[in-house]
């Protein structure tokens, strides 16, 4: 996957299913560092150890979702010297009850982290990206 090669990647999510799959792929064939966003502290520490068999990592622990947030994550991308090549937005979560018993609260961390924390990590991204 030459495309990969020598690029620096962020996936948000980055401890889960997907988003550690996705990480541990780009790591595998060529990225040059990866970084893991994700709210899970344990989790995205153990995800970390497993990139880092194929290339740096670093985890940042932060709510996708927290506009304020996405600058802190970005900054300290960039105070590493780097700046993101590839983003992967695999935050996401979601309820197990049904419609009828869904709360709004519940509805609106689904939509904060699975839309809002894509858009934001997107247009945040997207700004540096040449």
């Amino acid at each position: 996957m030459e495309l990969v090669r020598n690029k620096v990647v962020m996936v948000t999510g980055g401890a889960g299913s997907i988003g550690l799959a996705c990480a541990i792929m780009l790591a595998q064939n060529g990225a040059d560092s990866v970084y893991l966003v994700d709210i899970k502290d344990i989790e995205t520490i153990v995800a970390q150890k497993q990139i880092e068999q194929y290339c740096p990592s670093l985890c940042i622990m932060q709510d996708v979702s927290d506009e304020a947030g996405v600058d802190r994550v970005f900054d300290i991308v960039s105070q590493n010297g780097h700046t993101i090549d590839i983003l992967v937005c695999a935050a996401g979560i979601y309820t197990t009850t049904n419609t009828f018993e869904t709360s709004m609260e519940d509805w609106d961390n689904v939509m904060n982290v699975n839309l809002k924390g894509t858009f934001l990590y997107a247009r945040r991204a997207l700004q540096t990206m040449s």
